[in-house]
């Protein structure tokens, strides 16, 4: 195997790693501005006070194509 250039490693994996947090993030930010809008409706009586998390603006799936 040829061995890689460490510099050019480690620039690929910071990219990465930037990937990951960014949609990891993105996820966190979908699920907890559902919770908001779950909370608001609760006087409303209409919907459950906790949606399953795939309610979440962004789904898992969703963040693979982000």
């Amino acid at each position: 195997m040829p061995r890689t250039n460490p510099k050019v490693a480690q620039k690929k994996w910071q990219k990465v790693f930037k990937n990951i947090n960014g949609s990891f993030l993105r996820f966190l930010q979908g699920i907890l501005t559902n919770q908001l809008l779950v909370m608001s409706r609760k006087h409303q009586k209409k919907r459950p006070y906790f949606l399953p998390y795939g309610k979440a603006e962004y789904t898992p799936s969703q963040l693979n194509t982000a």
